[in-house]
């Protein structure tokens, strides 16, 4: 049976905690997410947004008050959020997103527009009736009617709804966000790519090559969602 702990030095490292002070740490459950790009929601309410100091109280927390993780509410402390997860306290008014620094840490950010949140295609299969099955990187999907985004591409989409706000392909000139090899937590805009590289003009003007994989798109002239870090 998989214990509900795990050692805190074999931890992922884009988890932002002590790794010496106290031997366990919350174990996330099996989720949607890739286990290097999320971590569970108590070490995000203890250590990322320090809202709680102990898991009793984020237990507490999640029965008592509402937690929305991207418009459904969560109560298992353990449940796993990842990269471009809404996180959301109704009560307070205050919502944030997940994002990632240049050394690989899963952050948190203040977000503006809690109704609204940008997703990676994956993937996608066609579906009897002419509908079109996406898969997203969060491990999460949705059928809409019609074949007419790309996988790599991204979506801005409705939290509370099945509507497509904006489509944003992976082409040149779009704006990026590196989340995987040596540049992860680097923005900058496409400038090439082939079948499995990207060529990246970071926004300090150095040129770099990554996987494609790597790479989630964020905007075609400017940004749509906030995912930098205020430093």
């Amino acid at each position: 049976m998989v214990k509900a702990h795990l050692k805190r030095a074999a931890a992922p490292k884009s988890w932002t905690i002590k790794r010496k002070n106290i031997t366990f740490i919350t174990r996330p459950k099996p989720g949607p997410h890739n286990k290097t790009l999320s971590m569970p929601l108590s070490v995000l309410l203890k250590h990322n947004l320090e809202r709680c100091k102990t898991t009793k109280e984020v237990k507490y927390l999640l029965k008592e008050k509402q937690l929305l993780v991207n418009g459904r509410r969560r109560h298992d402390h353990r449940y796993p959020i990842g990269l471009l997860d809404v996180i959301s306290f109704p009560e307070t008014g205050m919502h944030y997103v997940l994002t990632i620094d240049t050394h690989g840490r899963l952050q948190t950010i203040p977000l503006k527009d809690p109704k609204v949140r940008l997703v990676k295609i994956v993937g996608k299969k066609k579906l009897k009736g002419g509908k079109t099955q996406y898969q997203f990187l969060d491990g999460t999907n949705r059928r809409l009617e019609k074949d007419l985004y790309k996988r790599g591409d991204s979506l801005l989409l409705r939290v509370d709804k099945v509507e497509v706000k904006e489509h944003y392909p992976r082409a040149k000139g779009a704006k990026v966000l590196l989340y995987g090899g040596s540049h992860k937590g680097y923005f900058g805009q496409i400038e090439s790519m082939d079948n499995i590289m990207v060529t990246i003009k970071k926004d300090d003007g150095d040129i770099v090559q990554t996987k494609r994989e790597y790479v989630v798109v964020i905007g075609k002239d400017k940004e749509a969602v906030q995912l930098r870090i205020q430093e």
